[in-house]
């Protein structure tokens, strides 16, 4: 009889537990929400950081809520030959790459190191993080394997114009290793999940469901059918690759690391519906509608170069200084807290010490108190004469 892959194992562990689970419509509902509003934040955010750059260096674009269009505007023999300088790609394609990374890994940190009390802004960071190192992926994947077809203009470019992906085996070689790095996160990001859900709790596999796979699920939907068929190919990449990721890898590694796990009978209270992050998506998805089927078309820059350089020059700088500080003020408060512990287990200690019997403790060490010691006295009076 073959043996089940540790997979199959997990996915009926997972189906069993299905079966009589109950959702928690509280969770669901602001798992959503955070999700999407996580999603959001970083869509927008890509694209502002290959508008700032692109309007700096006079690019001729066609701008609406979804895409940057590239193509409808530069038909030109100048603007060919502005394609065509390796500078200008990196500038325009490369700056929103380093700034996503630079806002994944301050989004980790955060919260990573500093303790929310409210939950919905440790998911919030959590749901960015992981929609920051999806749109990273996705987008470059997207326009590797897209870009002639459907005219995807994305920081794939970067290492095509640096040479890095000139041929199909390197750019497949690049592709799975990115790929590669984004499982290695989304592994690892099971261990984060902890910090949203407690995964000791009888009800563990109701709140993976009800806050983390289901969100994602409903959000996709959500996201595909609002923008119908004016959604751009690489958003449909983005959510297959967050589903994948999600369902195969972090919800099955979590069920598998937390499987041996006793179960309690502690149970964990259903969430109260949060209405700040609701009330957020709402404002945003009536803004949308406002400029639903609107296109600007932007023909020149008034802004010059050098200045926008030195803006995301600050940006990056401050950034990294920010990481910095926030490693050695951790590094420092660690400290305190191990010093802290170790001087309460100290003063524990000696309080227990001093409430204890000596006797006892003398005993429990193979010191065995002398009843009967006028027989040595005796001895050592008869010894002094």
């Amino acid at each position: 009889m073959k043996k089940k892959s540790k997979f199959r194992q997990n996915l009926h562990l997972f189906t069993s537990a299905v079966k009589g689970m109950t959702i928690d419509w509280g969770g669901l509902i602001n798992g959503t929400s955070t999700f999407l509003l996580a999603w959001t934040f970083v869509f927008y955010y890509f694209q502002i950081f290959t508008f700032i750059p692109a309007l700096a260096l006079g690019v001729k674009m066609k701008v609406s809520p979804l895409e940057i269009d590239f193509n409808y505007v530069n038909t030109t023999a100048n603007d060919i030959n502005f394609w065509t300088d390796t500078d200008n790609i990196i500038n325009i394609f490369g700056t929103p790459a380093i700034m996503l990374f630079l806002l994944v890994m301050v989004s980790l940190i955060l919260f990573m190191r500093r303790n929310f009390k409210r939950l919905n802004v440790r998911r919030f960071f959590f749901w960015l993080v992981v929609c920051g190192a999806i749109r990273l992926t996705g987008n470059y994947v997207s326009g590797s394997l897209f870009g002639r077809s459907y005219n995807i203009w994305n920081w794939n470019l970067v290492t095509d114009f640096l040479g890095l992906t000139t041929n199909n085996i390197l750019q497949v070689t690049f592709i799975l290793f990115i790929l590669i790095i984004t499982y290695w996160y989304f592994h690892s990001a099971t261990e984060n999940i902890k910090c949203l859900l407690d995964p000791f709790s009888n009800n563990r596999i109701d709140k993976l469901v009800s806050t983390i796979l289901l969100p994602v699920v409903v959000a996709s939907v959500i996201i595909i059918a609002w923008y119908r068929e004016n959604l751009p190919l690489t958003e449909y990449v983005c959510l297959a690759m967050m589903m994948l990721f999600i369902v195969i890898e972090t919800c099955n590694h979590f069920i598998s690391r937390y499987k041996g796990i006793r179960v309690g009978n502690d149970i964990e209270a259903k969430e109260k519906l949060a209405v700040t992050p609701l009330v957020l998506a709402i404002l945003i998805a009536g803004v949308e509608v406002l400029l639903y089927g609107k296109n600007f078309v932007v023909q020149s820059s008034q802004y010059k170069r050098v200045l926008v350089e030195e803006i995301l020059l600050g940006i990056i700088i401050s950034s990294i200084i920010f990481m910095l500080i926030v490693f050695i003020v951790n590094v420092r408060r660690d400290r305190k807290v191990k010093a802290k512990r170790l001087l309460r287990k100290t003063v524990e200690a000696n309080k227990n010490f001093e409430a204890s019997n000596a006797d006892d403790v003398l005993q429990e060490f193979g010191v065995q108190k002398i009843k009967d010691i006028d027989k040595y006295k005796q001895m050592w009076k008869d010894a002094e004469k």
